[in-house]
């Protein structure tokens, strides 16, 4: 293993504290410069296509954007309505030369996989999963919380965040509710070997 990958090797151990939440995600945190190799690590790792409807899992990774926040006035429930009905659009998401997002399973793990190359010289791969961690430790308050942001000083293309949900709050308001304990959003950033 050379320095770099000793370097990403450490900075996941790090990043990725939680074995719940490390085993199989450690492709999300390579440079991948072709999407088949990206999406074909994680197949290695045991992620594949599902083979029933996501869509009740899928709502609760962009759903993050506003449990953690400003609701912008809206109730939980219109809040899920609407993730869930981006949710049922992502399998609709069409691959594109330059651009791909699949959705993966991985036991009862569910991930937004991209691959995007917005310039020729600049790759970037991002899971988001929603998961359950035994380890999350719920916010007291609130829906949910942000926590353990992080970018690595030595690679600041790469950055991970995670969402703990409130999984007693969100049901106490909607008893049918299945929140994950916890979505993880992984990002690594890139530039393209030997691109000019």
């Amino acid at each position: 293993m050379g320095l770099e990958g000793l370097i990403r090797a450490t900075v996941l151990c790090v990043v990725l504290s939680s074995p719940a939440v490390a085993q199989g995600l450690e492709p999300c945190a390579e440079p991948f410069e072709e999407a088949e190799k990206f999406y074909g690590a994680l197949e290695a790792q045991g992620w594949s296509a599902p083979q029933t409807d996501m869509v009740e899992r899928l709502m609760w990774i962009n759903a993050v954007a506003y449990l953690g926040g400003d609701m912008g006035g809206a109730t939980l429930r219109e809040v899920l309505d609407a993730q869930r009905m981006a949710a049922a659009n992502y399998g609709r998401l069409k691959a594109l030369p330059t651009s791909q997002t699949r959705v993966l399973v991985n036991g009862a793990a569910v991930m937004l996989a991209s691959w995007q190359r917005p310039a020729d010289t600049i790759t970037s791969v991002q899971c988001r999963v929603a998961m359950d961690d035994p380890s999350a430790r719920a916010p007291q308050t609130g829906f949910g919380t942000h926590t353990d942001v992080r970018v690595d000083a030595d690679n600041p293309g790469l950055s991970v965040y995670r969402f703990h949900y409130n999984q007693a709050a969100i049901r106490a308001e909607l008893p049918d509710a299945t929140p994950p304990e916890v979505v993880v959003n992984i990002r690594h950033e890139f530039f393209v070997e030997g691109a000019q």
